[in-house]
């Protein structure tokens, strides 16, 4: 019997590792399933001090973006930007500046401001704000050409004919 009762014991050790591998698989799992959604809670677009924008959403998105200047000083200021000049950012005329290609995951624009330019002397230092929105292509019904139209095709899919209720 003392053959069986070693046959047993080794038998017992081997279920028990095996639970305690299957505890440690599902645990991780588990845990790098709350990391996904806590990525997911993370912003998508990171501003940079050199006013580019990076993608850290996990898809290709396409970028737009709005400058905001200091409404006291708005007409004493202009904008330089290299990259406007190039066309790497595109100037429309709803206020908004289209990228010319879709960022990938990780990558950053060039920037969209390199300096602004005060028009009267002593005008001192500027504030401005840059709005950005980005748009995946998974989202919309059709495949865009340029930015500008991903972002007329996103915004035809969400209108709504009905009017919301007011109270």
């Amino acid at each position: 019997m003392k053959g069986t009762d070693k046959v047993s014991a080794v038998l017992a050790a081997a279920i028990a590792l095996l639970v305690a591998v299957n505890c440690v698989v599902i645990y991780r799992v588990w845990l790098s399933g709350t990391e996904i959604a806590d990525e997911m809670e993370k912003t998508e677009l990171v501003f940079n001090d050199d006013t580019s924008v990076t993608n850290t959403f996990g898809r290709e998105l396409w970028i737009r973006a709005k400058i905001i200047l200091d409404e006291d000083r708005k007409g004493d200021q202009e904008i330089v930007s290299r990259a406007v000049e190039e066309g790497i950012w595109k100037e429309k005329g709803d206020g908004w500046y289209y990228y010319s290609i879709p960022l990938k995951s990780g990558e950053r624009t060039a920037p969209l401001i390199d300096r602004l330019e005060e028009s009267r002397e002593g005008s001192g230092a500027s504030d401005f704000r840059i709005q950005a929105e980005a748009v995946d292509e998974a989202w919309l019904d059709e495949t865009p050409d340029s930015c500008e139209e991903a972002f007329l095709i996103f915004m035809r899919s969400n209108e709504t004919t009905e009017q919301p209720y007011l109270l």
